[in-house]
């Protein structure tokens, strides 16, 4: 039995911890996360199961960071403080289904332990939870 589930930077909710009961209701403002909890629950139901592994990096990592490795895997030398400049550039492609060649792109490095050069610590970071 789940006794607690603890979600961190997924979409709105940060730090968000709740205990689930026999029976919730779930009262809220438009995006304040009612629908997040279910969805990053299907999320790891997803990853788990070994579906989609590629596709659900984009989900369960924050936008501005995919939007910096779509920079970084454009060539581009790239500052993680920076996230406006990668917003502007990359903010729609992140958005779309556009980014699946970057991601497809990002897991084959990930699994074949290519050294990257100069790459941002969130990408390092993630590759490293990947394998």
């Amino acid at each position: 039995m789940i006794n607690e589930i603890y979600i961190d930077n997924f979409r709105c909710l940060t730090n968000f911890r709740i205990k689930p009961g026999d029976f919730q209701l779930w009262l809220g403002d438009n995006g304040s996360g009612k629908t997040s909890v279910p969805d990053a629950l299907r999320c790891v139901q997803r990853l788990m199961r070994g579906e989609h592994v590629n596709e659900l990096i984009a989900y369960i990592i924050p936008k501005w960071h995919i939007q910096t490795w779509i920079a970084y895997l454009d060539g581009e030398n790239v500052d993680e403080a920076d996230k406006t400049t990668y917003k502007k550039m990359y903010g729609k492609i992140s958005e779309l289904k556009d980014v699946h060649p970057f991601i497809d792109r990002l897991a084959d490095n990930c699994r074949e332990n290519k050294q990257l050069e100069s790459p941002p610590d969130s990408l390092v970071a993630t590759c490293q939870e990947f394998n």
